[in-house]
């Protein structure tokens, strides 16, 4: 504890630690370790300017200790982080891929034509404001709340009779405008999105059901 003041010894190490945590859901507890498998971390300046970017697959992220130490100048930052994107599955992708000259409100993530009609690999967003002190000695630490853009559903049809209902005789499809988001995670398009079905299929009730 006194590495910053006792003459001959190493300054303490210190900088930022980030926290992401996905906990806005039906366990109300945090599943980032078991469902984010890639992570991007977009940060700004005070202006909103771009300044780096910091991605991660490894399988660090699995673990609920593990924190993001990004080397940054004291200042105010703005960060935005995508879960999904960073994956060979990714479904979504920049339009512009953030850099230099650019700005965090410039951001447009757009859903890959190849995937529509496709289980759609899982998509997160998160977003904070956050401050480097120069004074702060050792580490402190920051949360970056998640949030998942991604859903599934699942349809099932049961005969009151319990036969066998046969789902090619069906046809499911959801429409919505939201193929482009922007830097806050809204839909951004008005062009016209179909989901369709990616697996459909019968199965045989148990006898007494």
């Amino acid at each position: 504890s006194s590495c910053g003041v006792m003459e001959g010894l190493d300054p303490c190490p210190g900088g930022l630690e980030m926290r992401f945590v996905y906990d806005h859901n039906l366990e109300s507890a945090n599943a980032f370790p078991n469902q984010v498998d890639c992570l991007t971390l977009h940060i700004y300046d005070e202006e909103g300017n771009f300044v780096k970017t910091v991605t991660e697959t490894s399988e660090a992220l699995k673990d609920e200790n593990w924190r993001l130490r990004p080397d940054l100048e004291p200042g105010s930052y703005h960060a935005v982080a995508y879960g999904g994107i960073a994956c060979d599955k990714a479904s979504f992708a920049h339009r512009e891929e953030p850099a230099p000259g650019s700005n965090f409100t410039d951001i447009a993530m757009a859903l890959k034509e190849s995937h529509v009609g496709t289980r759609l690999h899982d998509h997160f967003h998160g977003e904070l404001d956050f401050t480097v002190d120069a004074r702060q000695e050792g580490f402190s630490q920051v949360t970056v709340p998640m949030t998942k853009t991604t859903n599934h559903f699942r349809i099932l049809l049961q005969h009151l009779d319990n036969q066998p209902v046969n789902g090619d005789d069906f046809e499911f499809l959801i429409e919505d405008r939201n193929g482009v988001l922007d830097h806050r995670n809204r839909p951004a398009s008005r062009d016209m999105v179909t989901y369709r079905a990616w697996e459909t299929g019968s199965a045989i009730p148990d006898e007494g059901v």
